[in-house]
């Protein structure tokens, strides 16, 4: 078994190694997990919203498919107005929404 003042020298040299090691950190699926994305959550609308009204929590959750925006989108949509007429289940996209939030506190 290792003395500690040799513990203390492994440690050293493997951190060393780790932090000299190559490598990106990378948030997207590789390849290998790319796969189907309708197995992911994403958001939708899930009740008929007008064009023109702001998204409020009860209008979007995130479900299964995964065809719409990702789900760290939510709070930044929350407030931003429908351009156009959406029915229940209707994947969420940037081009659903107009980028003005309303100000008003509705969400």
């Amino acid at each position: 078994m290792l003395q500690l003042p040799d513990r203390f020298a492994t440690l050293r040299t493997e951190t060393e190694r780790t932090w000299q090691s190559p490598g990106q950190v990378n948030f997207q699926p590789t390849a290998s997990e790319g796969g189907p994305t309708q197995f992911r959550r994403s958001l939708c609308i899930v009740r008929p919203v007008k064009a023109g009204e702001p998204l409020t929590r009860y209008d979007v959750r995130t479900i299964r498919p995964g065809y719409g925006l990702a789900r760290k989108h939510l709070e930044q949509l929350l407030g931003w107005r429908v351009v156009k007429d959406a029915g229940a289940g209707t994947p969420l996209g940037w081009e659903l929404v107009q980028a003005a939030r309303v100000t008003s506190g509705q969400h």
